[in-house]
């Protein structure tokens, strides 16, 4: 407890002075974006590549987590257990806006900026010296790692607010970095999940193929300066999509809504479902749903 009154001591003049930094320009000329909840919420998910990423520089220097219920990671020790949360963070979010996010969890985190990630503090009962030892050093090692690199694809998908419209873009940071001067996309399938008959259903569409055009440099990167390559609906809801990239296989969630889930940890996902946001007109919900890896062909 005393740990996090410290930490949020520490931000209360960000809380103060939270209007202001959300209108602080930090891409040029445009207002700081706040972190959709659907990236993250992405860190919840223990099979996320940076999350095993990280999991696997713990096991590398001794601690073993294992993943839980509720979507914490556990570390035993003895007969007791530390446990801790952890969340990721897009490659172009700034310090500012990963703290803006976090202050929306209602759990105190230690934030990695330069490894875009952040952990719970470790929380273990009762308390004693040689868990306490292990805490700080599961706190140290967290705090000193550094993101390796890891394949993400360029393409990703993002909802459109003003014009009510889910597209594909290609993240032109990511694209300047792989040096890639001929990158070919092409859409293998759209699918929307019927609440009603609890499934996926696929979308009737043209397979469209398209030349990525190559990164232009840029002083300020943004989703604003991404290129739009492909519109998907106009319709609200949740979606699968699937395409190629340079012939390797993609495949994400499309949320199509103007509102979105706080939070989809409801705890150990049935055999064969995931947790996932919902979105609806005026609403979204947080449910299990068929995983479309095993049904969206």
């Amino acid at each position: 407890m005393k740990s996090c009154f410290s930490w949020i001591t520490l931000l209360i003049p960000t809380l103060i002075s939270a209007d202001l930094l959300l209108n602080q320009a930090v891409y040029g000329s445009e207002k700081m974006e706040e972190i959709e909840n659907a990236a993250l919420n992405e860190g919840l998910n223990p099979n996320q590549a940076q999350v095993r990423a990280l999991i696997e520089y713990f096991v590398k220097n001794g601690l073993r987590l294992e993943h839980s219920d509720a979507s914490y990671w556990r570390l035993p020790v003895a007969d007791q257990e530390l446990r801790v949360s952890i969340r990721t963070f897009p490659r172009l979010a700034t310090e500012q806006q990963m703290r803006s996010a976090l202050l929306r969890i209602n759990l105190a985190y230690i934030l990695n900026a330069d490894a875009k990630m952040a952990m719970s503090y470790p929380v273990s009962k009762p308390e004693n010296a040689r868990m306490h030892e292990t805490a700080e050093r599961l706190k140290n090692l967290f705090l000193a790692y550094r993101l390796p690199l890891i394949y993400k694809p360029i393409v990703y998908s993002a909802y459109d607010k003003s014009t009510g419209i889910a597209s594909l873009y290609a993240n032109e940071i990511l694209l300047k970095d792989s040096e890639k001067t001929n990158l070919g996309f092409s859409l293998v399938g759209l699918w929307k999940y019927d609440e009603a008959q609890n499934t996926w259903r696929k979308i009737p569409s043209k397979n469209s193929s398209v030349q990525i055009r190559p990164a232009q440099k840029r002083q300020i990167y943004s989703r604003a300066t991404d290129q739009r390559l492909l519109d998907l609906t106009d319709e609200i809801g949740l979606f699968w999509v699937r395409w190629t990239e340079d012939e390797k296989a993609n495949s994400s969630f499309v949320y199509s809504g103007p509102i979105l889930c706080n939070d989809v940890a409801l705890g150990p996902a049935p055999e064969g479902l995931v947790a996932v946001c919902v979105p609806a007109v005026a609403s979204a919900k947080a449910m299990f749903v068929p995983d479309p890896n095993l049904i969206c062909k």
